[in-house]
């Protein structure tokens, strides 16, 4: 996966900015000229002669037969796969505008490239764009006067996205930023005239494509994210920090050699590379917020692979502080090409009431106790296995919601031993928050902190 290049109000910003809709026949306004084909080089080669397009059979540009094998490939494929099964089967089944063929293609590019859509393909994106979503320019104002965390919203709901039945509007909220490609390319296919039976799965299988390839998060050779069952919040507009087995970047630098996601040196430290990095962004931001008389909240969100040890990832944490951003969010894979973040409290965050519980966790699993209890803390979930799963989460969870209901408590400290997989410390931070939605946590306040640094 890789970060989606182009924000939502720059597609729909292109696709609106022109002076007029398009009409079918081609053409881009009263005073424009359709683009004339090529009629050869300076030399007089005749031009390359368009490529014939599929027999129709009725559906426009695309081949019938083609279309209904691609929809039985993808009814029997697994789910993982229906990206690559939709990209190689609408390329041979249909003759696609170049906007769809252009959207597709970014998947192959080494780099991401600065936008979907050509300028000379734009009359072809208008026209689908405005029977998908009719009310498009008005949308457009709309997402121009929003912050963008609600731009998705402006999208979804403005263009009545919900009438296609493509996907859930909570599923489709989640995504920041959104595309609205999939839904283009589901209008085109009904366009060709196909029936909505058919259409829908292959728009389906776009919509698992764009969330495979332009996910929020860069992908990395050695970094696997801690897959979570448990809800999970949608990934902000926020500093990414990088660790994957080999090396921690953050804004596409390597800032820091890993050797099995180990830092060198022992316990806990500032990472000066880092800290330098993120000093200036947080020193503008701050004073942004502060200037409207917010209080600054800066959070960076850590994309760590599952196995990094917690000595890393705390190292990381207490830098994030030090340059300025008090909270932070660990990245998880929530479903099929689906992501989130767990997020932590103020770093750092010691609880100092009786009420507040502490969890330890160490290679017996969890000990658990009040902060500054005078009793022995009490064994959880005792670990009689090897591998994340041999840690008792449920009984986690179930000892959190029993405090909860014995104390007024919203806050807890999570201390980990510097070899504690950082799979292990989002499943446990889960499972301690016990989060049935973003609102809605049993202990929603869980901060992390480090057995040697206590």
């Amino acid at each position: 996966m890789r970060r989606r290049p182009l924000l939502a109000l720059a597609l729909f910003s292109l696709a609106c900015g022109q002076a007029s809709a398009p009409s079918s026949s081609g053409k881009a306004g009263a005073d424009k000229e359709p683009a004339k084909a090529p009629a050869g080089d300076a030399k007089g080669t005749p031009a390359t002669p368009p490529p014939e397009p599929p027999e129709r059979n009725d559906t426009g540009q695309c081949n019938a037969s083609d279309l209904t094998t691609l929809t039985q490939a993808l009814a029997s494929a697994d789910l993982r796969t229906h990206p690559d099964v939709v990209s190689r089967g609408l390329a041979d089944a249909c003759l696609m505008p170049p906007f769809l063929v252009h959207y597709f293609e970014q998947a192959h590019q080494p780099t991401p490239v600065d936008s979907p859509i050509a300028s000379a393909d734009l009359p072809a994106y208008q026209v689908v764009l405005q029977n998908a979503c009719p009310g498009a320019q008005k949308v457009l104002a709309s997402m121009k006067a929003t912050v963008p965390a609600y731009r998705t919203t402006k999208i979804f709901d403005g263009c009545q996205l919900d009438r296609f039945g493509l996907v859930d509007r909570d599923r489709y909220l989640a995504r920041r930023p959104s595309s609205v490609l999939p839904f283009v390319a589901y209008q085109w296919l009904l366009d060709q005239g196909l029936e909505e039976q058919t259409a829908r799965p292959i728009a389906q299988a776009v919509e698992l494509f764009d969330r495979r390839e332009f996910g929020p998060f860069e992908s990395l050779p050695g970094l696997q994210l801690t897959a979570l069952t448990t809800p999970a919040e949608p990934v902000s507009a926020e500093p990414q920090i990088y660790l994957s087995r080999t090396e921690l970047r953050y804004d596409g630098k390597t800032l820091a050699t890993l050797d099995g996601g180990h830092l060198a040196g022992t316990g806990l430290m500032r990472i000066d590379a880092l800290a330098d990095a993120l000093a200036e962004p947080a020193k503008k931001a701050r004073a942004l917020v502060e200037s409207r008389n917010k209080v600054w909240e800066g959070r960076v969100i850590v994309i760590a692979d599952t196995e990094t040890p917690s000595q890393t990832l705390m190292s990381v944490l207490f830098t994030a502080v030090q340059a300025g951003y008090p909270r932070s969010a660990l990245a998880v894979q929530s479903g099929t090409f689906e992501w989130g973040v767990v997020p932590l409290a103020r770093t750092p965050a010691i609880p100092t009431t009786d009420p507040d519980l502490r969890v330890h966790v160490d290679p017996g699993g969890f000990e658990v106790s009040p902060a500054n209890a005078k009793t022995p803390p009490e064994r959880v979930g005792v670990r009689a296995a090897v591998g994340h799963n041999a840690w008792d989460y449920e009984a986690l969870t179930e000892r959190a919601r029993a405090h909860h209901e014995a104390h007024p408590a919203t806050r807890a400290l999570l201390v980990v031993d510097d070899d504690t997989p950082v799979g292990v410390v989002v499943r446990a931070t889960a499972a301690v928050r016990s989060c049935a939605s973003k609102d809605d946590c049993v202990l929603p306040e869980v901060a992390v902190a480090s057995s040697t640094a206590l």
